[in-house]
């Protein structure tokens, strides 16, 4: 009976129960709750049909009846035990010892049980303190993240006003600024005084100054917001290069310097690039140049070299005689709104953003700008672009649109199509 519950086969079970009395038509039988055999069985049954439930109360009660059953038959047998033992006094000596062991025992059972209450009421306080912690955390940082959104909210704010301010003064001095130049640019060539042309010149130049630092403070700023783009349009190096060269090389002749440059013939090419920002770099670079060196020359050396990726990496190198730049200057150098000299009392202008512009255009173009001084041995600044070849850039894309027209060429229904589209097609 038992083996066949164990195998799942219910209807076999259930006949070897009905021989024993154990099942009937109505179920089990009375007797069945009586025998270990029916229980186990009925157990088995339920366990093989799902009933986990049924099946765990059937052997519980299994579990009961062979308990009493064992209970019933030691107490029989300590009964007689008990009724054939002498009452000796070694007899009662004996079971002092047995209940004081089982007093014993029980006092055991009671401290282990007192341990265990003790580290369970500890190992819940500890959960209700991390849990506290926990919450506490939690709504911390709910604060911090809406201190932290204000925060957020309030710099964009910022920025935007930021950005607000600068264009209007931007409006606002440039326009005044236009007027001041062009008015004295026409004294300066119509004026008969000569006192006044050179007053003129005098407020030209001012007012040019103050025009370049407006526009290098528009640029820094415009570049740190990453609101700074530049253009992709094919351009000729030697255009570039050449209007900055001879525009300082007239500064430095006024200024007593002697002025050299060497263009190589491989920056005669067309490239994909901004000339503005170009010449921008290249004006901060000879400006700086002739504005630092009182004495001896400056000297510009442009070449370019083609590499494998249809580019044309341009070196431009700015050497000077100057004085030279320290090695901790270096250091601070291309930071905004920094000078080598700092002093109130320093000979030349600038707000210190021409080599800091210089360096973040030339990374925004694929290179960089590196400074190579030394302390009364004068300075080279060397500029180094990445500029994509303009007929290597059309090259490439005439290659693949005839790679797509003739891969369509090639497919079945570009050569059953006929009609207007097919000539056009055709034609392309």
């Amino acid at each position: 009976m038992i083996a066949y519950a164990g195998l799942g086969q219910r209807d076999a079970a259930l006949r070897e129960m009905e021989k024993l009395g154990l099942w009937n038509e109505n179920g089990a039988t009375p007797k069945a709750d009586r025998s270990e055999g029916g229980l186990h069985a009925r157990a088995l049954l339920a366990a093989s049909s799902g009933d986990a439930e049924s099946a765990v109360s059937l052997m519980n009660r299994r579990l009961d009846l062979m308990i009493g059953k064992m209970y019933d038959a030691s107490a029989a047998d300590t009964a007689s035990m008990l009724s054939h033992l002498e009452n000796t006094r070694e007899r009662q000596v004996e079971r002092e010892a047995a209940l004081q062991r089982e007093a014993e025992l029980k006092a055991v059972q009671l401290e282990q049980k007192n341990r265990l209450n003790r580290l369970l009421w500890v190992l819940i306080g500890g959960l209700t303190l991390a849990f506290n912690l926990l919450l506490a955390f939690l709504r911390y940082r709910e604060k911090s993240n809406t201190k932290m959104q204000a925060l957020q909210e309030e710099a964009l704010t910022a920025e935007k006003m930021k950005t607000e301010f600068l264009g209007v003064v931007n409006h606002e001095l440039r326009t005044p600024l236009n007027g001041i130049i062009g008015i004295s640019d026409a004294m300066i060539h119509h004026a008969d005084d000569p006192v006044l042309r050179e007053q003129a010149r005098t407020v030209q130049q001012s007012g040019q100054t103050l025009q370049d630092l407006l526009e290098s403070l528009i640029t820094m700023s415009t570049i740190e917001a990453g609101h700074l783009s530049l253009e992709h349009e094919p351009m000729r190096l030697t255009d570039a290069i050449m209007p900055e060269v001879c525009k300082w090389e007239v500064a430095a002749s006024e200024k007593g310097l002697a002025f050299t440059h060497f263009v190589a013939p491989d920056l005669d090419r067309t490239v994909l690039g901004d000339a503005a920002r170009l010449q921008t770099c290249l004006r901060f670079l000879l400006g700086n140049a002739v504005r630092y060196t009182q004495k001896g020359r400056v000297h510009l050396h442009a070449t370019g070299e083609r590499d494998g990726s249809g580019c044309l990496r341009v070196t431009l190198v700015v050497a000077d005689t100057g004085q030279g730049i320290s090695d901790a200057v270096q250091s601070r150098l291309f930071r905004p709104f920094l000078q080598a000299d700092a002093s109130t009392t320093r000979k030349h202008g600038g707000a210190g953003l021409s080599l800091a512009i210089a360096r973040k255009l030339a990374r925004m173009m694929h290179g960089d700008l590196v400074v190579n001084s030394r302390e009364g041995r004068g300075s080279e600044f060397t500029l180094t672009l990445r500029l994509p070849l303009a007929d290597e850039a059309a090259t490439t894309a005439d290659l693949q649109d005839d790679t797509v027209i003739d891969l369509m060429r090639d497919h079945p229904l570009f050569e059953n199509r006929t009609g207007p589209a097919a000539a056009e097609r055709s034609a392309v």
